[in-house]
């Protein structure tokens, strides 16, 4: 929607109602702050260029710069005000840390991990990177995209930005590249010899790297997942449900209450997130343990992501108290099955 209200903006030449559209386009991109903090080199493109059309249009350095302090209040008015609430609840160091030092301390994948996570996420977007390049050759025969151009080209940076600042590469932080490359692509679709063509090799392609059309998965899928669920429900009475590997959607389905703030496996086991957040890992993973949690859902065979010591808090108890209700495969995204367990514990 920012975006959106930027581009049309670069069209209008009325320009009370330019600079209103400017403020609120970075009041959108304040919310979208709030929620992911890497949206701010958008945010600030956006802004720049909003300010810069003002400029064209004949606004004075005066009104440009009322403007721009405006646009800056109300961007940051969302964070501000999420802030203020955590503050007046006595939490605003647990929401510093959420939202900007878990970041910093977040350990590196590695050189090699890196590098191999880099190749799989230009594999997957191959095709469409090649859609949205002919869609910027295209687009010079294409009415009216003229003057979008240097938007365009400039979205696409400030996206990239935001993927780059990101120390571990993973293929869902490269989601807000795909949002300016879909109209790009959109002019080479569009053509009407070429269009069918790639929509056709776009189809074929997604079909053999992922999962879309193979209906027996997700039935599989579905099966395993119900299952599970209702070995979970069978054995719980108080809702003290631990789910250390597997799916977060459990604690709904499940009807259970999450028994720490550290919700998603990956806070418990991954060394990349251990001791990000405002809790010790190890001290809150032994905290839920000593509450005996009357139901866990792990993996049945560890890799080496696992620390030794967060590795044996569950297992031994596991083995002492637990029994085991549920073995089977849980389905993930890629066509990825993995073994998990469902332990009943006294």
């Amino acid at each position: 929607s920012c975006a959106w209200i930027v581009f049309c903006q670069s069209q209008r030449p009325d320009r009370p109602g330019a600079a209103a559209s400017l403020i609120l386009a970075m009041g959108l991109g304040g919310l979208a702050l709030t929620i992911k903090q890497t949206t701010m080199f958008e945010a600030i493109f956006f802004g720049l260029a909003g300010l810069w059309r003002l400029h064209r249009d004949g606004v004075g350095a005066v009104g440009i710069v009322k403007t721009g302090a405006a646009a800056i209040a109300i961007g940051l008015a969302p964070t501000a005000a999420v802030a203020a609430w955590f503050a007046a609840h006595g939490w605003i160091g647990e929401w510093w840390q959420a939202m900007f030092l878990s970041s910093l301390a977040r350990q590196s994948l590695g050189l090699a991990v890196q590098t191999h996570n880099l190749y799989a996420i230009f594999r997957l977007i191959l095709v469409f990177l090649g859609c949205a390049a002919l869609g910027l050759v295209f687009q010079r025969s294409t009415p009216g995209f003229a003057r979008y151009r240097g938007l365009m080209l400039g979205w696409l940076v400030a996206a990239f930005l935001g993927f780059a600042v990101i120390a571990n590469a993973f293929t869902h932080y490269l989601l807000p590249l795909l949002v300016p490359l879909t109209p790009l692509a959109a002019i080479a679709f569009g053509k009407r010899l070429v269009g069918p063509v790639l929509f056709g090799a776009t189809v074929v392609v997604a079909s053999i790297l992922g999962s879309t059309f193979d209906l027996g998965y997700y039935r599989d899928s579905r099966a395993s997942y119900e299952a599970a669920n209702e070995a979970i429900k069978a054995n719980l009475e108080d809702g003290r449900l631990l789910v250390f590997f597997g799916p977060t959607l459990f604690y709904e389905t499940a009807d259970a209450m999450p028994m720490s703030p550290l919700v998603f496996p990956n806070h418990l086991y991954d060394p990349l997130e251990r001791n990000v957040s405002h809790l010790d890992t190890y001290d809150e993973l032994d905290r839920m343990i000593s509450a005996r949690p009357e139901v866990i859902v792990t993996r049945k065979i560890y890799g080496s992501e696992l620390d030794q010591d967060i590795r044996e808090l569950v297992e031994n108890y596991t083995a002492e108290n637990c029994r085991v209700v549920w073995d089977g495969y849980l389905h993930e995204p890629r066509r990825i099955r993995r073994p998990h367990l469902v332990y009943a514990c006294d």
